[in-house]
C-alpha cells in the first residue's frame, strides 16, 4: 500500500502545498520530490540567486571603486602627484 501511495501523490504533483500536510505520513518518500520542485520555486534557492545578485550590485559599485583607486594608486605609483610626469 504504501508503494501506490507515493506514486498516487507523485502523479498528481498539482498540489504541492496539499501534499505538505499529507506528505507528514509519507514524508519518508515525498519531502525529497517535493523538496526539489519545490527548491528552484523556495526562497531558499530563490535568495541564493538574487543574493550574489544583489550583492554583486553592490560589491560591483565597490569593486570599481576599488578598481578606480587600485588604478589611480599605480598611477600615481607611475607618476607620483604628477611631478614626474610633468617633467
Amino acid at each position: 500500500m504504501s508503494v501506490p501511495s507515493p506514486p498516487s501523490m507523485v502523479s498528481a504533483p498539482a498540489p504541492p502545498w496539499n501534499q505538505s500536510s499529507p506528505a507528514s505520513p509519507n514524508s519518508m518518500s515525498l519531502p525529497p520530490r517535493p523538496q526539489i520542485r519545490s527548491s528552484p520555486s523556495s526562497p531558499c534557492r530563490t535568495s541564493s540567486k538574487p543574493a550574489p545578485w544583489i550583492s554583486s550590485s553592490p560589491f560591483s559599485d565597490t569593486r570599481p571603486s576599488d578598481t578606480n583607486s587600485a588604478a589611480t594608486a599605480d598611477r600615481s605609483s607611475v607618476t607620483p602627484g604628477g611631478r614626474p610626469s610633468v617633467e
